[in-house]
């Protein structure tokens, strides 16, 4: 499999925000995550029906691990699991940067993977 489940889920929204202003992207799993990794992202520009969103999974020399990308609606939240044992090879554990851009935005964080 590609390493990714995506599921639209507006209720999303509810709890702590993202840091430095990206209140648009939450990462909704454990960190460390001893799994799959959990993150939504709210569709952005309003003027535009369909977002394009991607997403990234680098170590820590910044080294892309894995890419994807998706389409968001503007103003709902998307979930994104991503499973770090079915990305080749399968990731060990320690400490990676995800990496979300949407149009002009992009936010970064750290998860740790523990086994």
């Amino acid at each position: 499999g590609s390493g990714i489940v995506v599921r639209r889920n507006p209720t999303i929204g509810a709890g702590p925000g993202g840091a430095r202003g990206a209140e648009w992207l939450r990462l909704i799993s454990g960190n460390p995550a001893r799994g799959p990794v959990r993150l939504a992202v709210m569709g952005g520009d309003a003027h535009a029906e369909v977002d394009r969103i991607a997403i990234g999974l680098y170590d820590i020399s910044g080294r892309s691990l894995w890419r994807d990308e998706r389409r968001g609606r503007a103003g709902q939240w998307l979930e994104i699991e991503i499973d770090p044992r079915a990305i080749a090879p399968p990731l060990s554990a320690g400490v990676y940067f995800l990496r979300v851009q949407r149009r002009a935005d992009a936010a970064s964080r750290p998860v740790i993977l523990v086994r």
